[in-house]
C-alpha cells in the first residue's frame, strides 16, 4: 500500500500543474505569429469604482521570455487598464511591475488591449471612422 500512497501523493501534487497548463487557451495572434493566450481560470468579475469589470491574465511568448499581463476590462465603457506585467524566463520571474492605481483608458482599435477586450467582452472594438473634416474625395473641409 505504501507505493500506492506515494503515487497518490505525486498525482495530487502534479494535478495543479497539469490543470494550470490546460487553462491557457489561444485567443488571437500578433504580427510575427505570436500567440496571445488567456488563462481561463483567471477570468472573474469585480467592481472597480462604479464599473463592473472583467479581470483576467494573458500571456505571449516573446524572444526574451514569456510576458504575462494582468488586465481589467470595462466592457460597457470600452475601457481597459493593465494591472500588472511579469516577464518570465524558464518559469522564473525576471521582471515584474504592478500598477494598482492605473486609470482606465479607452481601448484603441488594433492595440493589445483590443485583443483583451475581444476575448473578455465577446466583441471587437469598432474600426475608427476616417478623420473628422475629411470629405468623400479625401479633401479636408474648410
Amino acid at each position: 500500500m505504501k507505493p500506492l500512497s506515494a503515487l497518490c501523493a505525486i498525482a495530487l501534487f502534479a494535478l495543479p500543474a497539469a490543470l494550470s497548463a490546460e487553462s491557457w487557451e489561444e485567443v488571437d495572434r500578433l504580427p510575427g505569429d505570436i500567440a496571445v493566450e488567456l488563462d481561463s481560470q483567471s477570468v472573474s468579475k469585480a467592481q472597480d469604482g462604479t464599473a463592473q469589470v472583467v479581470l483576467a491574465s494573458f500571456r505571449k511568448q516573446l524572444p526574451n521570455g514569456m510576458m504575462q499581463t494582468d488586465v481589467a476590462v470595462d466592457c460597457a465603457g470600452q475601457a481597459a487598464k493593465i494591472r500588472g506585467i511579469q516577464l518570465l524566463q524558464e518559469g522564473k520571474v525576471v521582471t515584474s511591475s504592478s500598477t494598482p492605481g492605473a486609470e482606465f483608458r479607452p481601448v484603441n482599435y488594433g492595440s493589445s488591449e483590443a485583443i483583451y477586450y475581444k476575448a473578455l467582452c465577446g466583441r471587437e472594438i469598432p474600426v475608427p471612422d476616417t478623420a473628422e473634416g475629411d470629405t468623400a474625395e479625401g479633401e479636408t473641409a474648410e
